[in-house]
């Protein structure tokens, strides 16, 4: 064999062997791909539940907005129904039918 096909004989492999590592490169691409969008649907799909709990219609919190308590239903209700804890409450905040109490100390 001349020096000449020794050289086309590397050349090839040379030729080959990149397009190996080029093609195994775009295989992982793909794959790494498909586990991303899989991790993410796995994602997306614990957080829709999330989204969908109803919301409460009051939130007690205490001085450092440590939440106490919270309730569920008509804020009217709500109000009427525990008239006493009501007493000793600040409004702090009101936003879509939520209301956020601030609990004193009496």
């Amino acid at each position: 064999m001349s020096i000449t096909g020794k050289f086309k004989g590397l050349l090839l492999a040379g030729i080959f062997s990149a397009s190996w590592s080029i093609g195994t490169a775009e295989i992982q691409a793909k794959t790494t791909d498909s586990v991303n969008q899989a991790e993410l649907s796995t994602k997306v799909s614990q957080i829709i539940p999330e989204l969908n709990k109803e919301r409460p219609s009051i939130i007690l919190v205490n001085k450092d907005l440590q939440i106490i308590a919270e309730f569920y239903g008509d804020a009217e209700v709500v109000k009427g129904n525990f008239q006493e804890t009501f007493k000793n409450v600040g409004i702090l905040a009101e936003h879509n039918g939520q209301r956020v109490y601030l609990l004193s100390k009496n």
